[in-house]
């Protein structure tokens, strides 16, 4: 039996405060493992999937996880945290790319 797990619009609080950082996420398991999933990010026109056993991709581009192993630069953030400044500059820095 497969159980499908669905995120309808995962960075709901992005969303809301124009930030594209959002997506939406379907996964399917089987026996409580899942096997497949897909991330649309609709903000970047970019779709991320994986296949257990069969590896990760960005569109049809193969992705791999970084060998970086600190991660003492990087921190949570949400709208209440991120400066005014940041907010207004994130859409133009991220549809540039």
């Amino acid at each position: 039996q497969v159980r499908w797990v669905v995120a309808p619009l995962d960075g709901t609080v992005n969303y809301l405060y124009g930030i594209p950082a959002c997506a939406v996420s379907i996964a399917a398991e089987v026996a409580g493992v899942a096997v497949v999933g897909v991330v649309a990010v609709p903000p970047l026109a970019a779709t991320y999937w994986a296949v257990l056993g069969g590896g990760a991709y960005r569109d049809d581009v193969p992705v791999t996880a970084s060998a970086r192993t600190c991660s003492m630069r990087s921190r949570p953030s949400t709208p209440a945290s991120v400066s005014p400044s940041l907010i207004t500059l994130l859409p133009a820095r991220i549809s540039a790319r």
